[in-house]
């Protein structure tokens, strides 16, 4: 197998596993439905937003904040960057940011 191959088995697992925890997290937070609000096509686009559900009940932004869901920290691209210093911001998000 080439290293390529590798490297996107490697990130598939990676990223099953990743998909497993933020199901359990949200189940044990009693979610039973998220819908993905998503605007693009093949592999341009992006999140636009979420909702969660319990039962047949949209969450207000208010009550997903109460939920505790946990935080991570992301890199983000700084296009607005002049050289390599600034070039990622780092933010913190939970798992609907």
């Amino acid at each position: 197998m080439t290293n390529w191959q590798e490297e996107r088995d490697e990130k598939k697992r990676k990223n099953k596993e990743s998909l497993k925890e933020v199901c359990a997290t949200l189940f044990n937070a009693g979610i039973t439905l998220v819908e993905v609000h998503y605007d693009g096509y093949g592999d341009s686009g992006q999140i636009e937003y979420l909702l969660l559900f319990k039962g047949d009940k949209q969450l207000t932004d208010e009550e997903v904040a109460s939920l505790g869901l946990p935080t991570s920290t992301i890199q983000e691209y700084n296009y607005k960057s002049t050289g390599d210093k600034d070039r990622y911001i780092t933010k913190e998000c939970t798992l609907v940011d």
